[in-house]
């Protein structure tokens, strides 16, 4: 079979290692795989190229939608939320046509709602190969235990408000345009399929359970005696491994293994082993820094991208703790599993699907931290125990998630999705590895009139905002010059011999300006009209004397 495998990605990341591996196990079977993605740059020899041609409008938009939704995020998550309504329209590439199965990956910020809707409407069988929950929301990668995904996505509790209704309209264009009998969602793990079942998005719950593989001649166990020694650790040591991409990424559960490690000096076999110096937390990755704080001794590995290297990192350790809250099917588990390590985790996401608490691994109730703690110490503390679950770890490896593995799963999906949908490539050769294909680079249809509008509507309140700043500053000036009146009259000679106009008169500095002006207007009028009372008695009483003389007749 010719497969077309579509990922934003080709190298960096969880994902897209999970996909590579794939495509050598698809490989290794006889199978033409042919990778497309648009970070080429990351894998110019190994991957097609997609170049992207920009529509009118179609860059302003993508621009856009970044800070719409980052300034928008509530702090209920911070794993990555994409908006997917700009994207490369690759259903135009005439040359997908090629191919017998299109396979999908990670495409977030690549590919659109219409855009993969129109993937689907191609022809070929489509299958979605399911790394987060992406594929089947209205955003967001992982949900933080929300399932509107199942409803309308709306509103989206990661976002503090959404006028657009971007995560609402996203997910409906997804149900429109994938539930189509020729595209399947392939999930490694039980968990994220029976979310993708329950969002809509896939027609009659069109999902497989696909797990995923790593090379087991390349992660296999050695003497840990020897594999720390090569990274500098005693060979006494007890040795715990942490590693994530990311750690600042809250779902995978770093103030979780912070409180484990507490947990573990409370525990009087955790602190005999702190007391003595003898337990080690080694981190690779993006770890944190905020670990030196919990009084254990770290061995920063820093960042691993040499297998080989990290196959002997996992050996090294005595147990791997995997606190996450959500998760699919870890590299990091199935990696350590096959490195004879033993895992400690909480018994979430995909987790379950491959351990075996007290057999294979151990697995803590959810988010119960001392439980962690417990499990962690009863492998670190006793290494019959935590050699012996490595060794069943290793043989679960290798009974269901090698390479061969997978591969041979996948191909009976494309070969019954191709007997289903009757499909039958055009002939001509693939796209070669190396080069490029151009796509047009658009604005979802619909939406893109929407973004229009609010863009316009944004346009006009800056418009009004700055006239408005204008007038405030107008008004600060006209503010200014009654402020300088008013200082005046407080401080005037006929204020101080007559005792006008009296103090509660007079407004505040701190009172609005047409306050102040008619307080002003008043005081004055007030103040005057009362200064001026003696005169306005010696012309009543001159007024009055004239008409008394007239009446006696003196005057004329």
């Amino acid at each position: 079979m010719r497969v077309a495998v579509l990922s934003k990605d080709p190298a960096r990341g969880g994902a897209p290692r999970a996909m590579r591996r794939l495509i050598q196990g698809l490989r290794e079977r006889g199978h033409r795989v042919d990778l497309f993605c648009l970070d080429h740059d990351a894998d110019p020899a190994g991957s097609v190229g997609v170049r992207p041609v920009a529509e009118p409008g179609a860059e302003d938009a993508a621009w856009f939608f970044g800070p719409y939704i980052g300034e928008r995020r509530t702090d209920l998550s911070n794993t990555v939320f994409t908006a997917q309504t700009v994207g490369c329209a690759l259903a135009e590439m005439p040359v997908l046509r090629r191919y017998d199965v299109i396979n999908i990956h990670w495409v977030a910020e690549f590919l659109s709602a219409d855009g993969l809707a129109a993937l689907a409407r191609l022809g070929p069988p489509v299958v979605f190969t399911l790394h987060d929950m992406a594929p089947f929301t209205g955003g967001c990668h992982y949900s933080a235990g929300c399932e509107g995904y199942a409803a309308g996505c709306t509103p989206c509790p990661q976002l503090a408000d959404d006028p657009l209704g971007v995560t609402g309209w996203v997910l409906e264009r997804k149900r429109v345009g994938l539930a189509r009998p020729n595209v399947v969602a392939a999930s490694p793990s039980v968990w994220l399929a029976e979310a993708a079942r329950r969002s809509g998005v896939f027609a009659g719950g069109r999902v497989h359970v696909l797990p995923n593989a790593l090379e087991t001649d390349l992660f296999i166990p050695t003497d840990k005696a020897i594999a720390k020694r090569a990274f500098g650790l005693d060979p006494e040591d007890r040795v715990l491994l942490f590693g994530a991409y990311h750690a600042g990424e809250r779902r995978k559960g770093f103030e979780h293994l912070t409180a484990m490690l507490r947990h573990m000096r409370e525990d009087g076999r955790g602190r005999a082993l702190l007391d003595a110096g003898r337990l080690t937390v080694a981190t690779f990755g993006l770890a944190a820094p905020e670990l030196s704080e919990q009084g254990v001794r770290l061995h920063d590995l820093g960042y691993i991208g040499d297998d080989r290297r990290l196959a002997a990192a996992y050996a090294a350790a005595d147990a791997v703790v995997l606190p996450s809250l959500e998760d699919n099917q870890p590299n990091i588990m199935l990696e350590a599993m096959a490195c004879g390590t033993p895992v400690a985790g909480f018994a979430i996401g995909g987790l379950p699907d491959v351990m075996e608490d007290g057999v294979n691994g151990r697995l803590a109730a959810p988010f119960d931290t001392a439980a962690l703690a417990r499990a962690v110490l009863d492998l670190v503390t006793d290494p019959a125990e935590a050699a012996a679950c490595g060794r069943a770890a290793r043989r679960a490896i290798e009974a269901g998630f090698t390479l061969d593995h997978q591969a041979e799963r996948y191909e009976a999906l494309f070969a019954t999705m191709l007997e289903e949908s009757g499909w039958h490539a055009e002939p001509g050769e693939g796209a070669a590895a190396g080069g490029s294909v151009a796509a047009p680079f658009r604005t979802d249809a619909g939406f893109g009139r929407l973004y229009t509008l609010y863009r316009d509507l944004l346009a006009e309140r800056g418009t009004l905002e700055a006239e408005l700043n204008r007038s405030r500053a107008d008004l600060a000036a006209i503010d200014r010059r009654i402020e300088g009146t008013l200082e005046r009259v407080r401080g005037s000679t006929a204020r101080r011999i007559l005792g006008y106009p009296r103090n509660g008169t007079l407004p505040p500095p701190s009172a609005p300006a047409p306050e102040k002006l008619d307080r002003l207007a008043a005081a004055l009028l007030s103040g005057w009209w009362d200064a001026g009372a003696p005169l306005r008695l010696l012309v009543r009483a001159a007024y009055r004397l004239g008409i008394g003389r007239k009446s006696e007749g003196l005057l004329p």
